[in-house]
């Protein structure tokens, strides 16, 4: 019995490479086209995945983020088991998800080599020992209009834990510390300031019961470009002169 061959279609692979070809380099230069219009006139180097450019795009994520640092120099001078520092990170994270905000928690050799540059604000929750190249990359910062919120003494001890007062405080908020509240005192009465934008939305002599286990300060306003938001004062309770 005879069996006839069956010969089915040839397939030309170099006619489906180059049309896969064809159709990949159509797609490049759709996908360039619509860059294109949408940001505008640019060169292929700008778009490639270089070092340059993935480190000028971490740069531009940051810039939305808020940086949260943990400060081992501060953790360090501490007693042996404290969560002080901790709790106060914590709390600061807790904020910034309530004000949904993206964050970063950084540490101090992050801002000794200037990675906080580009972070829309950097957090110091009771970072009282910093460095002194943290402390020049923190002015450098702010000088190129960042933000900083502290709590604490901020760089009042070095990063080895020896004492170096509030020149630092001074120069940056414009303040002079006075005395701390005594911790015999269980909370003390904070009144804000309203129709500021820090206070925007809370009426003019709305109180805060701060607990004093933390060591608020006493700080007088030297300088014209700060702007005093809240008061250790009392107006149901105490008389006289805001303090």
């Amino acid at each position: 019995m005879a069996v006839k061959e069956f010969k089915g279609l040839r397939v030309n692979y170099l006619i489906i490479f180059l049309s896969g070809l064809v159709l990949l380099i159509t797609g490049i230069l759709v996908f360039l086209l619509i860059v294109r219009n949408i940001y505008g006139s640019y060169e292929i180097k700008e778009i490639l995945p270089t070092k340059k450019n993935l480190q000028l795009l971490s740069s531009e994520e940051k810039s939305g983020r808020a940086a949260i640092l943990y400060s081992k120099y501060t953790e360090n001078m501490l007693p042996s088991g404290s969560t002080w520092l901790k709790d106060n990170v914590d709390t600061w994270k807790k904020f910034v998800k309530g004000a949904r905000m993206e964050f970063d928690v950084i540490s101090d050799q992050d801002i000794e080599l200037g990675q906080h540059l580009n972070y829309k604000v950097v957090i110091l929750p009771g970072s009282k020992s910093l460095s002194d190249r943290q402390m020049v990359q923190l002015k450098k910062y702010l000088e190129n209009g960042g933000s900083i919120f502290v709590s604490g003494g901020p760089a009042t001890f070095s990063d080895e834990g020896k004492w170096r007062g509030w020149e630092f405080f001074t120069e940056v908020f414009g303040m002079k510390f006075n005395r701390e509240i005594k911790p015999e005192e269980s909370y003390k009465v904070h009144t804000l300031r309203g129709n500021l934008p820090i206070t925007a939305g809370i009426p003019t002599g709305y109180t805060l019961k701060i607990a004093t286990w933390d060591r608020p300060i006493y700080a007088e306003v030297l300088e014209p470009r700060t702007t005093q938001v809240s008061f250790w004062y009392d107006f149901r309770r105490e008389a006289g002169l805001v303090r």
